[in-house]
């Protein structure tokens, strides 16, 4: 169905705090069981509605650094993605590998493709 908006989890909650069953904020709502469960669980834990900040590994490389590799590779057009690597090994001081090259570079729109 979707992520649930916080003006409906807050809904979710008023009915809880109102007396009503998880069943039936379920029919009154459209939601199901589960997620109603899962609103009011989160609630008492947290005290909140809103959504948790998303975790992840952080990206090696700044913005700065995009622009860097992306100028870098578009001054010499037919260095591959280890050379650029090492470019940017010893430029940033960051140890970072070909396909982490080749990964930002497709981001910035730049294809692999070797210029004649």
């Amino acid at each position: 169905m979707g992520k649930i908006s916080l003006i409906e989890r807050q809904k979710v909650i008023v009915l809880h705090e109102e007396g009503y069953s998880q069943p039936q904020i379920s029919s009154k709502t459209g939601y199901s069981m589960t997620a109603i469960r899962e609103i009011i669980k989160k609630f008492r834990e947290t005290g909140s509605l809103r959504n948790r900040k998303k975790s992840g590994r952080p990206p090696k490389l700044t913005k700065d650094d995009n622009k860097y590799l992306k100028t870098l590779s578009l001054r010499n057009r037919k260095k591959i993605s280890t050379e650029l690597a090492k470019d940017i090994n010893t430029a940033t001081g960051k140890n970072v590998s070909s396909s982490c090259i080749r990964r930002h570079l497709l981001k910035s729109g730049l294809r692999g493709c070797v210029a004649i």
